[in-house]
Order: structure tokens, then C-alpha cells, then sequence
């Protein structure tokens, strides 16, 4: 314990003189709050942009309108969500009238196949101990709709969490990436891949990303960007300026390049993750804790 203390204590103070490195030379870039008709009260999550170019992401919503002063329990339920485009800004939000957007999961995490036809998300439920265990499916597009939606038996382990999927193509082959707690990988979340065969009708074991990406802390929300071949993650346990941070690397599969912090203004002293671009990497989305929020829990 006294040794990973000792390295974490270390990493805190790298994580200092790296804050202060990065507040000389900020990122040339906009950050914008989405405003009210995309964000809520409570937790939104996993932005992305679907191949229309507009806005798919999850919500935490309540089922029934929360009345002030009363004791009644709350129920949240994570669902995903989509808004167009409206000029420089969106539209107002709406459920995305999809079969598997039904049901006590909590369905988030959405991220679309390359060619549009499939889309991968999660559905949470809690297990016997009452912790949160999250499974990976997959809708395929069919006669105008989406199907039901299967769960990627191939990737998910019983007991638990497999999350936070994302395709990649790389050297011409398609490739799942997501976040588990699995044994077998450092400590924490882990980033893992699955190469998907046969549109989507196989996808091989899971490989674990390897010791660049991954950490003892926890590794999560990975995004590829094809067109500039670069993969971006969010983590707490690289050298970090506050919370989880977003980093951007190079390669694919189990061979990176040392991550890169992307530094401000992605990175705040508070967690940032889900970054995801458009297919250009001009502009994309990110999820943030940070002052400025309507989260009830700032």
C-alpha cells in the first residue's frame, strides 16, 4: 500500500507542475455550453454526433414530475436522447424513439458504426449487491428502423461492467473499443478491443489495450477518429491536472504512442470525459463537472 501510495503521492505532484505547464500554452479552441434545450438538471452523457451530423446523447430523467417538499422517492432513468442541428446551436432535445430505449435500464453510451447501420450502447442495471454492472448491445438498422437491440455476448463477462463502446477503423478493420472492470487488466477500468468481423455478426476476444493507455486508475469513454487516426480516452490515473482528463494518442488496437494530455481548456481541475469529434476533429463534444453547469450537484 505504502508503495502505491508513495507513487500516487508523486503522480499528484507531476500532475501540479503539468497544470501549471498547461495554463502557459492553452488550447486556440470554444468551449461552449449546449444550453437548456440539451442539457438537464441532472447527469448527460456520451455526446456524440450520429451521421446526420446532429446530436445524439444520454440523460438522466425523471419518470414523473418531481414535486418540492415531497418525500417520494425520485426515479432516474438514463435514456438517450437526440437534438438537430438548429444554425450554431440545437434544437430542443427528444427521446429517441428507439425499442431498446424502453424497460428499467438505464440505456446511454450510444456510438454509431461507421457505415451508420449499427449502433452500440449500454443498458445498467444493478446486480445482487446493488452495484451498477452495465452490458454492451447493438441495434442494427433494418426497413427504415431500429431493431431490438442484442447484447454483444462476445464481449460482455458476467458480473462485470463492459461500457463506454466506441468503433474504430483502423489498417482497414473495424474494431469495438470499450471500458471493463474485467479481470486481467491493471486496476479500474480498463480500456479493451474486440475486432468486429462480419459486420458485426462476430466480434473476437477482447484484448486489453496495453500498459500505455491503461493505468491502476481507471481508463474510460474511448473515442477513434478515423480520418486524423487518433485516439482520444478520458483517465484518473495518468499524470493529471484534476480528476478524470482527456488524452489523445496515436495507433490502435494494443500499440499507442504515449498519451498527450490535451490540456486547457478541455481539462479542468474537475472531471472531463466523453470527448468525441466530428469526422474532420474541428469540433466535438465533451461532458464536465465543471462551474457553469445546470447539474444540481454542480
Amino acid at each position: 500500500v505504502a508503495t502505491a501510495l508513495k507513487r500516487q503521492a508523486k503522480n499528484e505532484d507531476k500532475g501540479c507542475d503539468l497544470a501549471i505547464a498547461l495554463a502557459q500554452k492553452p488550447a486556440n479552441v470554444n468551449v461552449e455550453h449546449l444550453g437548456s434545450k440539451v442539457n438537464n438538471n441532472y447527469t448527460d452523457f456520451s455526446p456524440q454526433y450520429n451521421p446526420d451530423n446532429n446530436l445524439t446523447y444520454a440523460s438522466l430523467v425523471s419518470e414523473n414530475v418531481i414535486e418540492m417538499g415531497t418525500t417520494q422517492k425520485t426515479e432516474l432513468r438514463a435514456r438517450i436522447f437526440e437534438a438537430k442541428a438548429d444554425g450554431d446551436t440545437w434544437a430542443q432535445a427528444k427521446e429517441m424513439s428507439a425499442p431498446f430505449n424502453k424497460g428499467n435500464a438505464h440505456t446511454g453510451n450510444g456510438a454509431y458504426s461507421p457505415d451508420g447501420k449499427r449502433f452500440y450502447y449500454t443498458e445498467c442495471n444493478p446486480n445482487d449487491s446493488l452495484i451498477m454492472v452495465c452490458k454492451i448491445f447493438v441495434s442494427e438498422w433494418s426497413a427504415g428502423e431500429w431493431e431490438n437491440g442484442k447484447e454483444v455476448a462476445q464481449v460482455n463477462e458476467p458480473e462485470f461492467t463492459s461500457t463506454h463502446p466506441a468503433v474504430g477503423t483502423f489498417k482497414g478493420k473495424e474494431y469495438l473499443y470499450f471500458s471493463s472492470n474485467r479481470t486481467g487488466g491493471r486496476g479500474g477500468m480498463d480500456l479493451w478491443y474486440s475486432e468486429i468481423q462480419n459486420k458485426g455478426k462476430n466480434y473476437t476476444n477482447p484484448i486489453n489495450c496495453g500498459t500505455k493507455v491503461n493505468t491502476t486508475g481507471d481508463e474510460i469513454t474511448p473515442f477513434y477518429n478515423a480520418e486524423e487516426e487518433t485516439f482520444y480516452f478520458s483517465s484518473n490515473g495518468q499524470i493529471n491536472i484534476g480528476g478524470f482528463d482527456i488524452y489523445k494518442t496515436k495507433g490502435g488496437m494494443k500499440s499507442f504512442e504515449s498519451p498527450q494530455n490535451m490540456g486547457l481548456p478541455f481539462n479542468s481541475s474537475v472531471d472531463d470525459f466523453y470527448y468525441s469529434t466530428d469526422k474532420t476533429g474541428k469540433k466535438g463534444f465533451f461532458v464536465s463537472n465543471r462551474k457553469g453547469g445546470f447539474s444540481v450537484k454542480s
